[in-house]
């Protein structure tokens, strides 16, 4: 009678308390602080390096934006942080208690992927913008390419990477899940995100358009119809409800298998 008590709320609240008290989720926020501050530093960098080029140079120069650049290593932190929601419990054998507390497992794994879905959508945006303005402020009014055109403008560019951002945590529980470790599913997330949008441009045409399309990092410009040509390695093949159907199956295509293991499985 005890179990079938146990309202939403509560499994959200032990959830929140876990994921508070583990170190992964204070090194994520030291990591965030340094990605912050080194944007800042490689802006005033190229400021320099600005600076000292003939007006020729100068005309020519480009510098691609750095909120853009800082996403995939955000994007690899909140997965990590996803994975370890469920993979430290396994490694720790707490994941017992987890599932006699709330016998209802699906409950478990929801309200994992919830949380770290809000939190990674908080960072995302948050790093994002802070990174956007940041470089702005530094580099001033010298016309680099990517701030030649209003802040404004990159509004939805950002926002769509923020919400990318809370995808790949969203994976990165779903592996941690099914693997029940933490290792295997970094290699995964690492190798979607930085190792795959490589080799996908080894591959004939149009597969590797269609590969570069499908990934992570191409989602947030065909999301709101920017191309990504020119300073990126992804390819536009989708529509922006395609992009959408991507980027909503990525976290179907994690969480079905994990609830069903999670679910059949002896903790």
């Amino acid at each position: 009678m005890e179990n079938r008590s146990i309202r939403w709320s509560d499994v959200l609240a032990a959830e929140w308390l876990k994921i508070r008290s583990v170190r992964s989720t204070r090194h994520l926020l030291v990591a965030l602080v340094l990605i912050l501050v080194g944007a800042a530093a490689l802006a005033w960098y190229a400021a320099s390096a600005f600076d000292s080029l003939t007006p020729e140079r100068r005309a020519r120069f480009v510098l691609s934006p750095l909120d853009q650049v800082v996403a995939l290593p955000v994007q690899i932190c909140v997965a990590v942080l996803g994975i370890l929601t469920i993979a430290a419990e396994y490694t720790t054998g707490s994941i017992r208690t987890s599932l006699t507390a709330v016998p209802r497992r699906g409950r478990v794994l929801a309200a994992k992927a919830l949380l770290t879905a809000g939190i990674a959508l908080v960072v995302g945006q948050l790093t994002g913008f802070g990174v956007a303005v940041v470089s702005r402020l530094v580099v001033g009014d010298r016309p680099m390419g990517f701030n030649t055109a209003p802040l404004a403008d990159d509004v939805p560019l950002l926002l769509a990477t923020g919400v990318t951002t809370a995808v790949v945590a969203v994976v990165g529980v779903g592996l941690g899940t099914v693997l029940r470790g933490s290792v295997g599913p970094v290699v995964i997330v690492v190798a979607l995100l930085y190792v795959v949008p490589i080799l996908a441009q080894a591959l004939p045409s149009p597969v590797d358009a269609w590969v570069s399309a499908l990934l992570p990092g191409a989602l947030p410009g065909q999301l709101v119809g920017i191309a990504n040509e020119g300073h990126s390695v992804y390819q536009d093949m989708l529509s922006p409800l395609g992009a959408l159907a991507v980027l909503l199956a990525y976290p179907v295509a994690a969480l079905v298998p994990a609830a069903v293991l999670l679910r059949r499985r002896d903790a």
